[in-house]
């Protein structure tokens, strides 16, 4: 019987397996295929795809299948700048299971035939967003989530509390019921989003507003699209999704401070976490961070 490290594992098997098999059984095969193919300097990288696919619970590891199959075709290449990205988003959002894959990414880019990037910023950031979270999950302060009712009333506008689990949900609901009748509570994916409402609002033609906002945001005029989905916002108890994403891109389109990036950006995540397509998220994301992206990549220039 020919063992599994001398026999040939096939483009055939990989698929089937990225289908039915565990992930220890999917990494163990895949870096057989990759000797076969001459990618083995790729394994880690593939590795990552797979935890990466395992933390999103993509049962297909989508990803890592479809850059497998670049790779027999001779057709990948390695683009260090999209994972830098990647990092920033996922440290932005708490996510930091995800941001340290991610930065194990970057790390390896010389070996993916990439630029070599010195991570050592990056993993400096990522250990205190790790230290201020903790191994186990770090509690929302009730101080931060006044602060956060607070904003929300004298902006009478919209926050987003990221990576608050089912106890913390109640939580909120609790205060905000407790210290402000103006302000709705929602729980949208792994988030809760409170929304300021006037307590006098009167009928409104949404559908009108919705036009009018869709028509100034078609030309430019974020201004006026913010006045009117904000209207809509502030006086409806149900928004739909796609009034979400206008609002957040009249925002985005007025932009001119960090603290601007960051409502439109909580405006985008609301729309795209309730099954609207939203593609500024990254850009969004790239400048609450400052643009760090280009920085970083940037380093290969000076060698």
């Amino acid at each position: 019987m020919i063992k599994d490290g001398l026999r040939k594992i096939t483009v055939n098997e990989i698929v089937e397996s990225f289908s039915n098999d565990s992930s220890d059984e999917i990494i163990r095969k895949t870096e057989l295929y990759l000797k076969r193919i001459g990618c083995s300097n790729y394994f880690e990288y593939i590795r990552a795809l797979i935890n990466l696919g395992d933390l999103e619970q993509d049962r297909v590891h989508k990803m890592a299948l479809e850059d497998l199959g670049k790779m027999s075709k001779r057709e990948f290449v390695f683009d260090v700048t999209e994972y830098v990205q990647d990092f920033y988003i996922a440290l932005y959002n708490k996510e930091i299971a995800k941001a340290g894959v991610y930065l194990d990414i970057v790390s390896h880019s010389k070996k993916f035939k990439g630029p070599e990037i010195d991570v050592t910023k990056m993993y400096e950031e990522y250990l205190k967003v790790k230290e201020r979270e903790g191994d186990v999950k770090t509690a929302i302060s009730d101080e931060y989530i006044d602060e956060v009712i607070k904003d929300v009333k004298s902006e009478k506008s919209l926050r987003v509390v990221y990576g608050a689990d089912e106890i913390e949900k109640s939580k909120i609901r609790k205060k905000v019921v407790e210290s402000a009748s103006t302000i709705l509570v929602e729980s949208v994916g792994e988030g809760v989003v409170l929304r300021y409402k006037n307590s006098d609002s009167q009928y409104i033609d949404y559908g009108i507003l919705d036009r009018e906002g869709r028509e100034a945001l078609e030309v430019g005029n974020y201004q006026k699209a913010k006045e009117c989905f904000d209207t809509i916002c502030t006086n409806v108890m149900t928004i739909w999704p796609a009034t979400y994403k206008k609002m957040g891109l009249a925002c985005l389109g007025n932009a001119k401070s960090e603290e601007d990036y960051r409502r439109a950006y909580d405006y985008l995540w609301i729309a795209k976490e309730k099954g609207e397509k939203v593609e500024e998220l990254p850009e969004v994301a790239k400048k609450i961070t400052g643009n760090k992206t280009k920085v970083y990549v940037k380093e290969q220039q000076k060698n």
